[in-house]
């Protein structure tokens, strides 16, 4: 295991850390398909691929909504930078967390809300 600080968090990382948040405890299996390495979550038993919830709308954007309707979360794009934000409040003040698009910055943050800023990641997990 190795640790990752939640604000670099990206691709396969970011979506590993959001199934932990969620409480799917995803395990990690590298498989080979000729030369390239592809990582698939074992849930239940059985083996398939994880969730892109830091690219993918449909998988991410639930959280987002559910958080944002429960917690006082809350995701926009700076003002005069090229960077989207997301809040979440634990208290005063707000806590803030960046990324280059809203659903990578809503995913840090809701990370961070729940693992805290540094998370344990599998060694053999890469950013994607």
């Amino acid at each position: 295991m190795r640790r990752v600080n939640v604000s670099e968090a990206t691709g396969p990382v970011l979506d590993w850390m959001v199934a932990e948040s969620l409480g799917l405890r995803p395990k990690l299996k590298m498989v080979s398909h000729g030369m390239t390495w592809e990582g698939v979550w074992l849930t239940e038993g059985d083996y398939e691929k994880y969730p892109e919830y830091s690219t993918d709308w449909s998988q991410g954007g639930p959280i987002i909504e559910r958080e944002m309707h429960n917690h006082g979360f809350d995701v926009w794009r700076t003002e005069g930078m090229k960077e989207c934000a997301a809040s979440y409040t634990r208290g005063v003040p707000n806590e803030y967390v960046f990324g280059p698009t809203p659903l990578i910055a809503a995913m840090r943050c809701y990370v961070a809300s729940k693992l805290g800023d540094e998370v344990e990641i599998p060694e053999g997990l890469n950013h994607g």
